[in-house]
This record gives C-alpha cells, sequence and structure tokens, in this order.
C-alpha cells in the first residue's frame, strides 16, 4: 500500500505491507471513526513495524499518529514519527 503523508510542510512517501482483510477491517473502523467521532482504526503492516492509528478525541477532533519508516538500498533507515492533532 502505498503511503503519503502531508502536513504543512512536512511529508513523507513510503509503502506498508498490508494484509487485503486488516485493510478492510481498518476501512471499516476508519469509517466508524468518522461518522460517529468514537473509537480509533489502526493501519498496520503484517509483518513489519509501522503504523499510523485515528483515534477519535472528545472534542471532535481526530488524533493522528503513527511510525512510518523506509529502509533504502544503502541500508539507511528514514523514520517519520507524527503525531498530529
Amino acid at each position: 500500500l502505498n503511503i503519503k503523508i502531508n502536513s504543512d510542510n512536512f511529508g513523507a512517501i513510503t509503502t506498508m505491507d498490508i494484509d487485503i482483510k486488516m485493510f478492510q477491517k481498518f476501512a471499516k473502523e476508519l469509517f466508524d471513526v468518522y461518522t460517529t467521532l468514537k473509537g480509533w482504526a489502526e493501519l498496520k503492516e503484517t509483518y513489519g513495524n509501522n503504523f499510523i492509528i485515528f483515534k477519535a478525541m472528545p472534542n471532535g477532533h481526530i488524533y493522528v499518529n503513527g511510525i512510518v519508516n523506509k529502509k533504502d538500498t544503502n541500508i539507511e533507515e528514514n523514520v517519520l514519527k507524527l503525531m498530529i492533532k
């Protein structure tokens, strides 16, 4: 799954290895968070450490938190830790 994150002047592009059944579950949970403003939904890699969580807050906002990283061919690692309120 291709992931693109933008927040003001900061952004990241990477891929996540997501199982299709888990993606369906995430999509339903995210829809429920959006429509009810309750609960949370997590997009998580099947065999990796990357994840993004969308959590409904009491003030009606949706809090986004997660870690997205990508190792390139030079064995360097870029890590994006995000928290958007």
